[in-house]
């Protein structure tokens, strides 16, 4: 039995004729996965930083849960920013009245959620305190990693021992517009843990981390974003103060 092969020349010719992709389609096809990938990169990032925000603002809220029952079971006054060692007393600003604001309100917060300074000076730290930005990396949290990069509002939370007087939340001529706490500066680990000093409001304290906005939680409870021109209006930083 015979087999006959029939190739015909015109088969043949368009083989030979086949090319692979030219220069310029290649240089096509690499830019547009170029863009793809940056777009969908943007699309990550932006979903990463409104979880960030959406973690801000409900460590905020839970400082305000803390802070309340703080001031219910305190005779209706904020703690301290920090306490001072009384004249005699050994010991050091952690022995008394919790030694500073984050942890005077440690006891309303859940267990694994506290400030403990002992973690803090043996390491790791875990970053799952509400005073430690989501924003931050792990590393570069306030106080050496300690997480502390939250601030509270400094004219609210005066400093000292007793019998120094402490602000009553009764007082606040506008809860809705006085500052309680917020994004505090962080630089490279370096943070603060208040917004101005003890018994006064330092509005250049405050952190814009979040895309150039700055989450803040006001005294009525309510947590809102505001941009560095905001503090332009001297009305505006009057009532942020708290004044």
């Amino acid at each position: 039995m015979n087999f006959r092969i029939h190739i015909s020349t015109r088969s043949v010719q368009s083989c030979r004729n086949s090319k692979g992709f030219t220069l310029i389609e290649l240089l096509t096809v690499l830019a547009v996965v170029a863009i793809l990938s940056s777009v969908l990169l943007v699309g990550i990032s932006g979903v990463r930083e409104r979880a960030n925000v959406v973690r801000s603002v409900a460590n905020l809220r839970e400082i305000h849960s803390a802070l309340s029952l703080y001031v219910v079971n305190n005779h209706g006054e904020y703690p301290r920013a920090r306490t001072y060692v009384p004249e005699g007393a050994s010991g050091s600003a952690w022995d008394f009245e919790g030694g500073f604001w984050f942890n005077a309100i440690g006891p309303y917060l859940e267990e694994g959620r506290r400030f403990d300074q002992e973690l803090v000076s043996t390491g790791p730290w875990p970053q799952n305190i509400p005073f430690a930005s989501p924003s931050i990396d792990e590393d570069k949290h306030g106080w050496g990693g300690a997480g502390i990069d939250i601030g509270y509002n400094g004219y609210l939370f005066p400093a000292g021992s007793p019998p120094t007087s402490r602000v009553r939340s009764i007082n606040i001529v506008n809860p809705s517009r006085a500052l309680l706490a917020g994004d505090a500066e962080n630089a490279n680990g370096v943070g603060t843990w208040q917004i101005g000093v003890p018994g006064s409001f330092v509005e250049s304290s405050i952190a814009f981390r979040h895309g150039g906005k700055a989450n803040l939680l006001f005294v009525d409870g309510h947590v809102d974003q505001i941009v560095a021109e905001d503090l332009e209006d001297d009305e505006f930083v009057k009532q942020l103060a708290g004044k």
